[in-house]
């Protein structure tokens, strides 16, 4: 239910970070990455793994009602990203 999203992606000499911000409705992050059942959740801890195995860091801030923030940093090695 956004009505705006803006993307940054900046290139550094030895990393990627792409930021993404939305207006939208929010959600509690803590609870998403639990699965319905009280058990992990592989949404959001899928995304965390694999920023992970690339050597990166994933950062998500929400808050209901006001919108969400996404952040990913990843290393640029000299095989590519």
């Amino acid at each position: 239910q956004a009505t705006h999203v803006t993307v940054h992606v900046v290139q550094s000499s030895d990393r990627l970070s792409f930021a993404i911000e939305d207006d939208g409705r929010g959600f509690d992050v803590a609870r998403a990455k639990v699965g319905r059942n009280g058990t992990r959740g592989l949404g959001l801890l899928g995304m965390d793994e694999r920023a992970e195995l690339i050597g990166g860091r994933l950062m998500i801030e929400s808050q209901q009602g006001v919108g969400t923030k996404v952040r990913l940093d990843i290393p640029i090695t000299d095989r590519g990203v």
